[in-house]
């Protein structure tokens, strides 16, 4: 598999990291009485430079995380995030009245189902930035201004910028801590985030790599059949198709019906299995479908298709085709997987001889299922798409080449199919009952 090589490794060494993981601030914050806590504000890459920053990708969803929590009068707290440009969103404020929180840890996300509760205990727990006491006060030099409502606000600005945490105690009486620090959760704008399809149907698909539950759900498709899922239109954001029998029906929203040709189209083996892979580099995703060892190719722009043969032996679910751009080159190849071994073919128009192609082993010798993302985005640099699998309701990705560790996680259940997705902006979601 090609490697990953550019100019000033060592900085963007550090940026794949943080675009992959989270980034932390582990340090105590002490809630002092009636004041502002220690310290005020509480920084994450505070030393990072803003034209840095800039070049090195755009948030495209942020999440909070408050560590260890310990307050006896959790309404005396009032908390606000400061990003990039001085915009600010209040994360919590007078919520919980007097239920003491004792070392809780507590998530902030848009897409939580509720807030904070309002005078009842508040347990750990993902939640909605919650404001109850609108105008409440923070002392420079936190930027003055009413606050935003939503961690939406942040969507567009820069990535790895200086984010800061004000923390606040507005009433006499009692202190309290967050003892872990705080944790910003960012996936980046262009960045493939985890996806699972459920019984052929039920599609579950989730904004972070890292954690959380789904935020866009719907049902398409009717089975037996089997998912894909590309930017069928080139508008940056990938949606859900289907091939059943040598019918492929791609649709260009969430849960909505079948576009009409030429996204809905017969090609293919009807015993084949489909990938899709922007084979041409025009932008948007083209289809290919794979039967022991013959590959028939589809472009979805002119419906222009050609065959390669004799690139693997076997057939699913012994062997499982996938396409990626192996060389960042904004072409996506083919691929096969097998008990662990990837194979990888730079582009459909390759040698079909196989000098062209490339190996490497990652994953178990049985039991796991493979999954190809762009994990890692900076924007300027050829980053190859990274590759990874599941085990029953693990992931474990491989994020880029040669210059990151691997990452794991559980999500969906053990017979879910993986996939991975693109979301540009909110989603039309169809919630499933």
């Amino acid at each position: 598999m090609p490697r990953f090589r550019a100019p000033a490794v060592a900085v963007l060494l550090m940026a794949v990291f943080l675009a992959a993981c989270d980034f932390t601030n582990p340090d105590a914050i002490t809630v002092n009485d009636a004041t502002t806590a220690t310290p005020y504000p509480s920084e994450i890459l505070p030393d990072l430079p803003d034209e840095l920053g800039e070049v090195l990708g755009c948030v495209g969803d942020i999440n909070v995380i408050l560590h260890g929590v310990t307050h006896p009068n959790p309404d005396d707290l009032d908390v606000l995030l400061e990003g990039p440009g001085g915009v600010t969103v209040v994360l919590m404020s007078d919520a919980g009245g007097s239920g003491p929180l004792t070392g809780v840890d507590l998530r902030f996300d848009d897409d939580s189902p509720a807030g904070l509760p309002d005078e009842t205990q508040i347990a750990a727990g993902s939640y909605k930035p919650t404001n109850f006491g609108p105008g409440d006060s923070f002392a420079a030099p936190a930027p003055v201004g009413a606050p935003a409502t939503t961690l939406s606000v942040f969507d567009g600005v820069a990535t790895f910028a200086n984010w800061k945490l004000y923390v606040v105690d507005d009433v006499a009486s009692n202190a309290g801590t967050i003892a872990g620090g705080w944790t910003i959760n960012i996936t980046q704008c262009g960045q493939s985030v985890p996806a699972v399809v459920r019984l052929s149907t039920t599609w579950l698909l989730r904004s972070e790599i890292s954690g959380g539950e789904p935020t866009t759900t719907f049902t398409y498709g009717t089975r037996p059949l089997v998912p894909i899922i590309g930017d069928w239109d080139g508008d940056g954001s990938e949606t859900p198709g289907t091939f059943e029998k040598g019918v492929f029906k791609l649709s260009n929203t969430y849960g909505g019906p079948p576009e009409a040709p030429p996204y809905t189209f017969t090609f293919g083996d009807s015993r084949g299995f489909p990938v899709a892979g922007d084979f041409d580099g025009d932008g948007r995703d083209d289809v290919a479908v794979y039967r022991n060892g013959n590959w028939e190719v589809r472009m979805i722009d002119d419906g222009a298709t050609s065959t390669i043969t004799g690139f693997g032996t076997g057939n699913w679910p012994s062997i499982v085709p996938v396409a990626g751009d192996w060389e960042g080159d904004g072409i996506d190849g083919i691929g096969l997987y097998k008990a662990g071994n990837w194979t990888f073919r730079p582009a459909v128009g390759s040698p079909n001889d196989g000098s062209a192609d490339t190996t490497v082993a990652f994953g178990p010798p049985s039991g796991g299922y493979p999954v190809v993302g762009q994990w890692i985005v900076l924007p300027g640099f050829p980053i190859p798409d990274g590759i990874g699998y599941k085990v029953g309701s693990t992931w474990t990705l491989d994020l880029c080449p040669d210059l990151c560790s691997t990452f794991t996680f559980d999500y969906g259940l053990p017979s879910d199919l993986p996939l991975s997705w693109r979301p540009s902006g909110p989603p039309t979601t169809t919630t499933i009952p």
